[in-house]
């Protein structure tokens, strides 16, 4: 049958690995591949097995805790006291040119790793926040300090507060959101180098990253689950569990819970039904409070101590986490590896099966030309009838399976398919 324009061929891929019985009796060697075959679905079950095991295993919250020390430093380059910038006596005409002085410098340096972490697994800093931002308060701005100090009036309510003077400056990272093009550069610290001999206030607020991300609960729903903090879905099932100790649901709809007067303090309402949880609890859960340190900068004074650490307590992913998504990643690559070579033992095995076919023929043909011959017309004729009319059959024959299982129906399928 013609092709018609636009229309898509499909090439089927074959699929059937049995080895046809001529074969076995022919190639006693071939009863291998049965054994063979017998084995590989053996392994696939414990390989599936194992793998879905995996994958539970990475789903679940795998979390260590785990301690963070952050290092803050500075350094000063140029300052009058490291200069000895003092009124010069001595006159020298030799040489008019004004002497080279450099400019008064600060860097102020940031940098944090976990506390026994060894280095097969080490982190980087910046790999533990979603954002890091410094505020510079310079020693004399006005917006540091009251506005009752600077003698300015109280701003009536609902009005905003009157600006005061020159904003802070501001150096600020931000982590890529996750379905960015932006590629995630990863560091281990942050210097930042300006130009000054005047102290300067340093607001370090570090935005800790978590997954799942944890919030503060308010006041009536932490007395509800006993916790301060927790996250959303770490909510739904501690409320859940709340709700079923204290027996709270409704006998005839279990949807329906009552609530007591704890939950009625909460929701302020004297029924809910279980798919409410998650948007009542919406309101009642805000985000964590940021780490926030202050360092002073004091580029005018000989300071011996100018370094100061911190420890930050914080959860973060076990490194087997890691190491098990890598190996699940690398299992599908060697599946597509694996499938190419399945893919040519299919068409080995049909190669040997048309193999087999012919020697079949030919041996019969050796055999008993006559009655090949008699058999062949008889197929053909059959075949022709069966592309005519079907009603050359006997109506009682088609009924029974053992009509379709013939092996003259099976080599005209098999006509009918190659002719396609």
């Amino acid at each position: 049958m013609p092709t018609r324009i636009g229309e898509r061929q499909f090439k089927r891929k074959p699929t059937d690995r049995k080895l046809r019985e001529s074969v076995l009796e022919t190639i006693p060697e071939a009863k291998l591949l049965i054994e063979l075959q017998k084995a590989e679905v053996r392994l696939d079950t414990t390989v599936n097995r194992k793998r879905l095991d995996l994958q539970d295993v990475v789903g679940r919250s795998m979390r260590r805790n785990k301690t963070l020390r952050i290092f803050i430093s500075s350094s000063v380059t140029g300052q009058p006291w490291q200069t000895g910038n003092t009124m010069q006596t001595d006159f020298d005409f030799g040489d008019m040119s004004p002497p080279v002085q450099s400019l008064p410098e600060w860097m102020l340096r940031i940098e944090g790793r976990l506390v026994d972490e060894g280095s097969d697994h080490h982190r980087l800093f910046s790999s533990m926040f979603t954002s890091i931002i410094i505020e510079l308060h310079r020693e004399g701005d006005s917006n540091n300090a009251d506005p009752a100090e600077l003698g300015l009036p109280e701003p009536p309510a609902g009005v905003p507060p009157v600006d005061a003077g020159p904003k802070p400056e501001i150096v600020e990272w931000h982590e890529p959101p996750p379905h960015s093009t932006e590629q995630r550069i990863d560091f281990d610290g942050i210097d930042i180098r300006r130009g000054g001999e005047t102290p300067v206030k340093a607001k370090i607020i570090l935005q800790l990253k978590e997954y799942p991300a944890k919030f503060k609960l308010s006041p009536a729903l932490a007395d509800v689950l006993g916790v301060d903090e927790e996250s959303k879905p770490g909510a739904v099932v501690a409320l859940w569990q709340y709700i079923r100790f204290h027996k709270l649901q409704d006998i005839d709809e279990k949807r329906n819970i009552k609530c007591d007067p704890a939950l009625k303090k909460l929701f302020n309402r004297d029924q809910l039904s279980f798919p409410q949880l998650v948007e009542l609890l919406g309101p009642h859960l805000t985000p964590r409070d940021p780490i926030v340190l202050e360092y002073m900068i004091e580029p005018q004074t000989d300071k011996e101590n100018r370094d100061v650490a911190y420890d930050v307590p914080l959860q973060v992913d076990d490194p087997l986490r890691s190491d098990l998504i890598t190996m699940l990643d690398s299992w599908h690559q060697d599946n597509i590896a694996l499938s190419k070579q399945d893919e040519q033992l299919v068409q080995d095995v049909q190669q040997l099966n048309l193999l087999a076919m012919q020697r079949e023929f030919y041996q019969k043909l050796a055999d008993n030309p006559q009655k090949l011959l008699d058999d062949w017309v008889a197929t053909q004729a059959r075949d022709l009838k069966a592309i005519y009319s079907h009603r050359q059959f006997s109506e009682e024959a088609v009924r029974h399976s053992s009509f379709y299982k013939d092996d003259v129906l099976n080599s005209s399928i098999h006509l009918f398919l190659n002719s396609r």
